[in-house]
């Protein structure tokens, strides 16, 4: 018997906290120290797709830091992740919901399947409600299980819906004069293998890799895990180099304001106590997979404190633009994991070592 399926649309919160200002915030004067070149500010509205978004943002800030200029539809890859998900919905005959939450390494591996397009190629999901796209999906995915339809067919009905909204894809794509197939173009500007996830968690070895325990890695993606002050330093290195760094992490913390353009964890917690506090948030579920953004600068306030630049995704009707200033203390306890070039990698400077190793399950 088929199950009555709904579908998970599971919006990302935004709180009051988030979108309104904060007087406790005022206090605040940044100064940048570092800033790469970013494209511009998107705007993301109702969609669920904030991974793809700030991963697309990395993408094109480590291409601005070769020369190139080149912004990317995060359409492209929603859509194929959306018949992704309804052809998984169909062959397991409604029995396992849709759900539109993924992370940036799924956005890599998106790209990587089925290609790329530019933009202004393929940009017409900016005015579409994804709620109501996701809804209709379903729906068609689940009429085509109770009528027994077949899977190319439920297929169609759902590309059809798809064409409707997003505009139906073409098999090449033009950009600067030159001619590429979906695949080619995405080849070209995000070259497979180049990316890795990292995280810092300890009741996993350090320095080796894991699949990552949150609801939204439907992937299984390994992260390579390191020590939080060692991540924290490797990212501080790759800005000051120039590459962009894509953030997965908590915002539901009362230091998070995007009104504001402000995160910070105000609470002084001992460096010594901050890999276990972290930790334990994790575990706690007080430290969640809610949003991604991108990092794409450095910048210190007027107590001296640290901080990193975000490029968000919720338009630029905020303090700074669109922009936001994170805490290196808020990056600490409240990051989920980053993405970023591997080829910082080696630069960490270490060998398996289990003398060195923590392995601490706090529950």
């Amino acid at each position: 018997m088929i199950s009555r399926i709904g579908i998970i649309v599971a919006l990302t919160l935004v709180t009051a906290s988030c979108r309104h200002h904060n007087s406790d915030f005022d206090k605040y004067v940044f100064t940048t120290d570092h800033i790469n070149k970013y494209t511009p500010i998107r705007d993301q509205g109702r969609k669920q797709i904030c991974w793809i978004y700030a991963m697309l943002a990395t993408v094109e800030g480590d291409r601005m830091s070769l020369g190139d200029s080149i912004c990317v539809s995060p359409f492209y890859p929603a859509r194929n992740y959306i018949l992704e998900q309804v052809d998984k919905y169909y062959n397991q005959e409604g029995r396992k919901p849709l759900t539109f939450r993924a992370t940036a390494l799924t956005a890599l591996r998106l790209i990587g399947e089925y290609g790329a397009a530019p933009y202004d190629a393929y940009s017409h999901g900016e005015r579409v409600n994804f709620t109501s796209l996701a809804e209709s999906a379903g729906m068609a995915a689940q009429q085509a299980v109770l009528k027994k339809d077949g899977a190319d067919k439920c297929r169609k009905n759902v590309e059809d819906t798809l064409d409707k909204h997003l505009g139906a894809p073409t098999p090449h794509v033009h950009l600067y004069g030159a001619e590429y197939t979906p695949q080619e173009f995405a080849r070209s500007v995000c070259p497979p293998d180049e990316y890795i996830g990292y995280t810092s968690l300890t009741h996993h070895h350090f320095y080796g890799t894991f699949p990552l325990e949150i609801p939204d890695n439907f992937d299984n993606s390994e992260y390579y895990n390191l020590p939080i002050d060692e991540l924290t330093g490797m990212v501080i290195k790759a800005v000051q180099d120039g590459r962009a760094v894509c953030w997965e992490g908590d915002v539901s913390e009362d230091g998070f304001s995007f009104a504001d353009g402000v995160a910070v964890y105000p609470e002084k917690i001992d460096a010594g106590e901050l890999q276990e506090r972290r930790q334990r948030m994790f575990e706690n579920n007080e430290t969640t997979d809610d949003h991604c953004m991108c990092i794409v600068g450095l910048a210190h306030d007027q107590f001296g404190e640290r901080y990193f630049i975000m490029k968000n995704s919720w338009g630029i009707n905020n303090r700074y633009r669109g922009l936001m200033y994170m805490s290196l203390n808020y990056f600490k306890l409240k990051t989920i994991a980053v993405v970023m070039t591997k080829a910082y990698l080696q630069n960490t400077n270490h060998q398996h070592r289990p003398d060195r190793e923590q392995y601490i399950y706090l529950r």
